[in-house]
């Protein structure tokens, strides 16, 4: 018994403790459902919290919105008021008239009346007066008939002007019932703009009623961020694109479109972008610094000045022509392909790593922009720009030779855009571009590939206008690292100007002479006066002036003596020449002066016409036609070059359209006369604008830089570009962007722009360009940039002594000709016999002519191992071509003497000349 209890109770006891256990289970699924629920129950209230904090801002944004419109509806309502009691009142005047025309014409009516009856009266005096005459004494006849005679013409007078009185108030009647009729056509209408503008009224508060009870219904949705936007079937027309996010160039991006209730037309206005962005017509990006395009005020529809025409009237835009797709018209050249966010290499290369751009491929060009202030969007300045329709425009992959401090996994998303300039071999304006992976870098290629088939199918790109050859680099010319300013003499000589002197580069004889040391310094304008025979130079070490140097000098070598410094020119920072006829000018700005000179052919050669005084510093002078266009800050004015006619000014102050260029304070840079005197064209620091004879705006169109320019040059009708990303030329004609030069860092060292210094290849170079179908002005050296002379400028003053041992009668020995030098070997220096096959043959003897022109100054060609101390320029000539014939025909140096004329003491004559 006792057993069995024990058993039955540790079973109870079992029992309980498994119930105990169930019950702490139950409690703790309970707690952790109970905390679970809490915990989701805590989040969907964040969330719906967030989402009511979110839904509160946006519908306060939308209430500040709706409040702005009721103000600006409130301001409407007022004007219109004010404008409606105007209305009435010019009414109750309207009435006023009327009575007063009423009572003018009852006084007229009541004045004829009294004179019929004035005219009746008459009329019976004079039936009296006949009767009395006809009862007079007949002994008195004679003077009767004088009386009779006399009083018919007194009638006939009066008679007259009563109908002349008659008339005159006639015509007065007719003129005030057409009064009368004007102003009743004129109460008419103003009747019926009254009712309008009641309507207007009625229709705005109805508006703006609507707009209030919308104002709780409005919600906006969310966007999403995208990197880059391609079209996706085909360049030249696609169809509506996937739902994208907007990218940079679309205005969406930046600020929601308004939607009027009511359709109507836009209301354009220009407008000044912050990043790049596409027309809403063309597609095309509206490049530029300012004022790219026009932007409707009420539903943000933008659009370029030229495409306004053919824009969709309709506001707002339809919701197909709101976003068009993608794509590149080919037989107008315009549209958008593809644009998206790559990476470039820093300025110091691949090595130095790389930096984020915004590539844009529009209109047959591809555009790269550097990201703004704002890290996320492109500046509006583009860095390169590639011209697609160029025929030496290359695509193509990268292997590990191009980008050797590339990372290997960076490699096959590279490609690279290159061009190679016809008249440059060697120099390729390049750009290596990182993608985000290999599929993204085969959608640019396949883009641009597809795009460049297409350009050259497409009648819309003839040939290039201008072309580009190089002439020297630093390597060849040393003088061309410190060059600000360069002129062509002659087909055979070129003047350039640097902080040293002046120079003369000799393109037959490959010879480098200076001119003065102290004389002439720091020559940072050049400019030939040919039919004067002068050189016009701007130079000084500390304050620049003006000075004037003969042509004939040259030949002599000493301009010491006849070196002209034109007087009142000190502190000059410019001058311009233009002439006007047979005769030359000279205007030199300095500082808020402007001095004309005229040339003469006195000992002076110059003399003062006249003096200009500015309010601001002078920015500019250019010679056009008969008067000089000085620019300063905001403007440009027209002064005649030998009167004291008053100025013109270029930018009239009372055009609304140029009230941009007087409140921004504009740089004024360069002013083109064009259509014989009847439009310029004014170039300012970020756009240029046409204007007429009277200052104001002649044409809609404005030429708008892609980036900042450095200088201007006119080659009619082609307006030159000089900006720091390529040399963009522009049709004055039809102000149209026509080829681009990829030279980046490019400085016009001419002021007609032919001669140009880039700074874009290491080491830098020297280049002229021209129109294609123009012929060269000066001789260009076919010289190869890896294998050629260095041409280095002598450093020492002309010896008088030298000039007196040339004599007349003997020729001086001119250097070897038809073979290529690699290197000059001096007396030090060994020889590496794998290199002589590279010497070249020497073909024929070297020729004999007569001695240089200049004889006073030295031209010493110089190897890598720089030039040696010679006392003789002839011996000196005599030793590189020895040195040759020995190398390249092995002859035997004795007949090496006597075939250059040194018989008499052969090689002990010339070692004993040469001190060895």
């Amino acid at each position: 018994m006792l057993a069995a209890t024990e058993t039955t109770n540790t079973d109870l006891q079992k029992e309980n403790s498994d119930l105990q256990l169930k019950l702490a289970r139950s409690r703790n699924q309970s707690m952790r459902d109970i905390d679970q629920g809490l915990k989701e129950k805590s989040d969907k209230w964040a969330k719906e919290r967030k989402a009511m904090v979110d839904e509160k801002k946006e519908l306060q944004a939308e209430l500040d919105k709706v409040t702005t419109g009721y103000e600006q509806l409130k301001m409407t309502k007022k004007e219109q008021e004010s404008e409606l009691s105007e209305l009435r009142h010019n009414k109750e005047l309207l009435t006023q008239w009327e009575q007063q025309i009423a009572d003018i014409i009852q006084w007229v009516s009541d004045e004829k009346d009294a004179r019929a009856y004035l005219k009746s009266m008459a009329k019976k005096l004079a039936d009296d007066v006949e009767g009395l005459k006809s009862t007079a004494n007949t002994l008195n006849r004679p003077k009767e008939e004088w009386m009779e005679r006399r009083t018919l013409r007194r009638d006939k007078q009066d008679f007259l002007d009563l109908q002349l009185s008659l008339q005159s108030e006639i015509d007065a009647k007719s003129k005030i019932a057409k009064d009368l009729t004007d102003l009743k056509a004129h109460y008419a209408e103003m009747e019926s703009r009254v009712a309008q503008a009641d309507g207007e009224s009625a229709r705005l508060k109805k508006e703006n009623e609507k707009l209030l009870s919308q104002m709780h219904q409005s919600r906006l949705g969310s966007r999403s961020d995208s990197n880059s936007h391609f079209f996706s079937s085909g360049v030249y027309s696609s169809p509506e694109p996937k739902q994208q996010a907007p990218s940079p160039t679309s205005k969406s991006s930046k600020q929601a479109r308004k939607t009027p209730t009511k359709e109507s037309t836009h209301e354009l206005i220009v407008r000044t972008f912050d990043t790049p962005t596409k027309c809403d017509t063309c597609t095309s990006v509206m490049f530029g610094l300012v004022r790219q395009g026009l932007v409707c005020k009420n539903c943000q529809m933008s659009c370029h000045v030229h495409c306004k025409d053919r824009a969709v009237p309709t506001c707002p835009l339809p919701p197909g022509q709101a976003k068009l797709p993608f794509g590149i018209d080919v037989h107008h050249g315009v549209g958008t392909a593809c644009e998206g966010w790559i990476k470039i290499p820093k300025p110091g290369g691949v090595r130095r790593g790389w930096q984020r751009a915004y590539a844009i491929v529009c209109d047959f060009k591809v555009f790269l922009h550097e990201p703004s202030n704002d890290i996320h969007t492109p500046s509006v300045s583009a860095s390169h720009i590639f011209d697609i329709r160029d025929i030496n425009f290359k695509v193509s992959q990268v292997t590990r030779q191009d980008v050797i401090h590339a990372g290997p996994k960076l490699i096959p998303a590279i490609f690279k855009m290159s061009c190679n300039q016809t008249g440059c071999p060697g120099i390729t304006s390049e750009a290596l571009v990182l993608t985000e992976n290999e599929t993204e870098r085969d959608r640019w290629l396949a883009t641009l590939e597809e795009l460049q088939k297409a350009a050259k199918q497409s009648t819309q790109h003839g040939a290039p206008i201008f072309s580009v050859r190089e002439m020297y680099s630093t390597n060849q010319l040393e003088v061309l690292k410190s060059a600000q300013s360069a002129a062509i003499m002659d087909p055979d000589h070129l003047l350039i100007g640097d902080s040293e002197g002046l120079y003369m580069l000799d393109m037959a004889e490959e010879g480098l002479y200076k001119f003065g040391d102290k004389d002439v310094r720091k020559v940072s304008q050049i400019s030939m006066i040919e039919e004067e025979g002068l050189i016009v130079l701007l130079a000084g070490r500390t304050r620049q002036s003006v000075r004037l140097l003969p042509v004939s000098a040259l030949e002599s070598g000493e301009i010491k003596n006849v070196l002209i410094k034109v007087t009142e020119t000190e502190g000059c920072s410019s001058f311009t020449c233009g002439s006007l006829g047979h005769t030359w000018y000279i205007c030199v700005a300095v500082k808020t002066r402007v001095l004309v000179f005229h040339i003469n052919k006195t000992k002076t050669r110059y003399e003062k016409r006249r003096e200009i005084s500015l309010p601001n510093q002078v920015q500019s002078l250019s010679v056009l036609g008969d008067n000089v266009c000085i620019g300063y800050q905001s403007g440009f004015s027209l002064y005649h070059l030998y009167s004291d006619k008053p100025a013109q000014k270029l930018v009239h102050d009372d055009d609304l359209t140029l009230g941009f260029v007087r409140l921004n304070s504009l740089p004024a840079l360069h002013a083109v006369q064009i259509n014989n005197g009847q439009e310029y064209i004014l170039c300012f620091n970020v756009v240029g604008v046409y204007v007429n004879q009277n200052g104001n705006r002649s044409r809609k169109q404005e030429l708008l830089w892609h980036s900042s320019p450095t200088s201007f040059a006119y080659l009619a009708p082609y307006l030159l570009v000089y900006c720091e990303s390529a040399l963009e030329i522009y049709d004055v004609n039809t102000a149209k962007w026509i080829q681009t030069i990829p030279f980046r860092k490019l400085h016009s060292l001419s002021e007609n722009g032919c001669l140009a210094s880039s700074s874009m290849s290491d080491p830098p170079i020297l280049l002229y360009i021209k129109k294609q179908m123009d012929q060269d002005a000066i001789h260009i050296p076919g010289l190869s940039r890896k294998n050629t002379d260095r041409i280095r400028a002598s450093k020492r003053k002309a010896d008088p002594r030298a000039q007196k041992k040339a004599l007349p009668g003997k020729a001086a020995i001119s250097g070897p000709t038809n073979f290529t030098h690699v290197e000059h070997f001096g007396p030090y220096q060994s020889l590496n016999p794998e290199e002589m096959p590279d010497a070249g043959t020497l073909t024929g003897e070297a020729e004999v002519g007569p001695s240089p022109s200049i004889q006073s100054l030295s031209a010493i060609q110089a190897g890598p191992g720089g030039p040696h101390s010679r006392k003789n320029s002839e011996r000196d000539t005599f030793s590189d071509a020895l040195n040759i014939d020995r190398l390249s025909t092995g002859a035997d140096i004795s007949s090496i003497f006597d075939k250059y004329g040194y018989k008499s003491g052969g090689l002990g004559s010339f070692l004993d000349e040469n001190g060895q």
